[in-house]
């Protein structure tokens, strides 16, 4: 008896994609993402169809790049805090130049929204 059919199967597979989280597809596309920070999230997305046939969210590929840039670039608000630090060592190393630093504290900044 003869079991092997003549047709070719056509039906698209569906596969589970629970085990890809952000963490995984960071560690993943690492060097990707290093060598183009500013990779368009469609292209990850892309990426990923392309290598596991699978359908990724935009929010999943935004976490993975995310992750990825804070481990080169660090947290932003902590870089905006050694902004004073790095001001009082260039006018240690240089007494002769001036720093200003131009912020605008987020608590006494006028906000828009309704009246109290």
């Amino acid at each position: 008896m003869n079991l092997q059919r003549d047709h070719a199967h056509t039906c698209s597979q569906v596969m589970e994609q629970k085990w890809l989280t952000s963490k995984c597809l960071a560690e993943r596309y690492t060097k990707k993402i290093k060598a183009n920070p500013h990779i368009l999230i469609q292209a990850i997305r892309q990426s990923v169809d392309e290598e596991f046939g699978l359908t990724l969210d935009r929010m999943k590929a935004y976490r993975a790049r995310d992750q990825v840039l804070e481990v080169i670039f660090g947290k932003t608000g902590l870089q905006y805090r050694k902004l004073f630090y790095y001001k009082t060592e260039l006018l240690r190393t240089h007494p002769d130049s001036s720093v200003h630093i131009h912020y605008e504290n987020e608590r006494e900044s006028e906000t828009w929204g309704r009246d109290s």
